[in-house]
């Protein structure tokens, strides 16, 4: 799948590289606060989680919104997913929802 910011390799590398910008701004709508609470994830964790991801989706949904499903483990190693969009200039990630990934 093809990256929409074409100087990255893919969008995995894209969400990895913001996430750890220093000037990135992280925003939290109330559905990611409310499902961070409920497993005990901390912006920390969804930092973490993004800089080490392991796996990245683009979503679209025919709605134009570019959306990333992204997976990765919080500081703690639990396995998390968190679904993002994504500005490179300024570097920003909204976090639309998060949850925990638990094994089968």
């Amino acid at each position: 799948m093809t990256s929409i910011y074409p100087h990255y390799q893919s969008p995995l590398a894209m969400i990895k590289e913001i996430a750890v910008n220093p000037e990135t701004d992280y925003e939290f709508c109330g559905h990611a606060l409310e499902e961070m609470e409920n497993d005990g994830f901390d912006p920390l964790d969804i930092r973490n989680g993004l800089a080490r991801a392991t796996k990245a989706t683009m979503q679209t949904h025919g709605t134009g919104v570019v959306r990333y499903l992204v997976e990765g483990k919080d500081t703690e190693g639990r396995r998390m997913a968190v679904v993002i969009e994504v500005e490179e200039n300024p570097p920003e990630i909204f976090v639309i929802t998060v949850w925990k990934v638990t094994k089968r």
